[in-house]
C-alpha cells in the first residue's frame, strides 16, 4: 500500500539522499502535469494579462473624371485582455483621425475613426482561427507582419432593404435580420467603418453618408471605387491633417460637446451613427489637441 509523502519524510528524516530523491520525484511530477496542461492554457489565451498595440493603415483609390485620387490614414490600436481561465475580460482603444480624400475640388470623402482593431473579420479572407479567447487573439495579432491584412471590396449586386418602410416592429426586425445576414455573408462593401461627406466643407450640418459601392450618387458621374486595403503597418500614426481642413472641429464650442444639429441621412442596411456625430470619431484626440494647440 502506498505511503503518504508525510510518512515517507518522517521515516527518512535522517536520510538526506532519500529525502532529496523524493522531492525530486515530486518536482518532476509537477513539471509533467504542467507540460500537459500548458498547451490547454495557451489555447485558452495564456496564463497572464495579454497586451498589444499595433498600427493599422486604411487606403483607398477612387477614380474621378480628373483621374484617380488616393488617400490613406494610419491609426494605433491598443488592446488588453485576461485569459479565459481568468474571466476573459478585455478592452480596446483606437487612436487616430479620419481618412480624408479630396474626390473633386472642395468635395471630400471622410472615413471616420470608428473601425475595429482587427483588419480581418470576414471569414473568407483568412485571419485568426484559434480559440475565442480575446487574450489569445491579441497575442496572435500583435505579431502580424507589415502588410498583413485584407483588401477592401464592393459588391454592387448586394442591395440592402430600407427598414423605415416597415409598418410594424416585427417587420422592421425581420428586415434588419436579413440585412445583417447580407453584411455577414455577402456585404455590399467591406470598408472598416463609416464613410461620410459634407456638401459644404465649412458647414458641419451638411453631413451625408456615403455608399462606397455607389460613389456617383454622392460625387457625380465618373466617380468610382477602384481599390482599397486595411493592413498592419510600421508607419507612424497620421496626425494633424484635419486641423486645417475642418477647423470648426477644433473650435472650443464644438469640441467641448458632441457636434450638434447634424442631418443624419441614412443608407438602407448600413449601421448608422446616433443623432449626433461626436467630434472624437473624426479625431480621437480632438479634445487633447484643442487643449494643447
Amino acid at each position: 500500500m502506498a505511503r503518504p509523502l508525510s510518512a515517507l519524510l518522517r521515516h527518512h528524516k535522517g536520510d538526506n539522499t532519500t529525502l532529496w530523491a523524493v522531492l525530486g520525484l515530486v518536482a518532476l511530477g509537477a513539471l509533467g502535469v504542467f507540460a500537459l496542461i500548458f498547451p490547454l492554457l495557451q489555447n485558452l489565451g495564456g496564463i497572464g494579462l495579454a497586451k498589444g498595440q499595433w498600427n493599422l493603415e486604411i487606403s483607398l483609390t477612387i477614380d474621378t473624371p480628373n483621374g484617380p485620387v488616393s488617400g490613406s490614414v494610419v491609426r494605433t490600436y491598443y488592446a488588453q485582455a485576461q485569459p479565459a481561465i481568468a474571466g476573459g475580460g478585455h478592452s480596446g482603444r483606437l487612436e487616430g483621425e479620419a481618412l480624408a480624400i479630396e474626390i473633386m475640388p472642395g468635395k471630400w470623402l471622410f472615413g471616420l475613426a470608428d473601425n475595429i482593431g482587427y483588419p480581418v473579420f470576414y471569414t473568407d479572407t483568412g485571419g485568426y482561427e484559434g480559440s475565442n479567447s480575446e487574450a489569445a487573439k491579441i497575442r496572435w495579432y500583435r505579431s502580424r507582419p507589415e502588410g498583413y491584412g485584407r483588401a477592401i471590396t464592393i459588391n454592387t449586386d448586394t442591395v440592402y432593404e430600407d427598414s423605415d418602410t416597415a409598418n410594424t416592429t416585427r417587420e422592421r426586425d425581420e428586415i434588419d435580420r436579413r440585412n445583417r445576414l447580407l453584411r455577414e455573408t455577402n456585404p455590399r462593401q467591406t470598408y472598416p467603418g463609416t464613410l461620410i461627406t459634407f456638401t459644404d466643407i465649412n458647414d458641419p450640418s451638411s453631413v451625408e453618408m456615403v455608399d462606397l459601392a455607389d460613389l456617383e450618387k454622392t460625387f457625380g458621374e465618373g466617380v468610382r471605387f477602384v481599390e482599397g486595403s486595411f493592413n498592419f503597418t510600421e508607419k507612424e500614426i497620421t496626425k494633424g491633417k484635419l486641423y486645417n481642413l475642418i477647423p470648426w472641429l477644433y473650435s472650443g464650442e464644438i469640441s467641448s460637446t458632441p457636434i450638434k444639429d447634424l442631418k443624419k441621412k441614412k443608407i438602407p442596411g448600413y449601421i448608422t451613427f446616433g443623432p449626433n456625430l461626436s467630434a472624437s470619431i473624426f479625431d480621437t484626440e480632438v479634445f487633447r489637441r484643442n487643449k494643447n494647440e
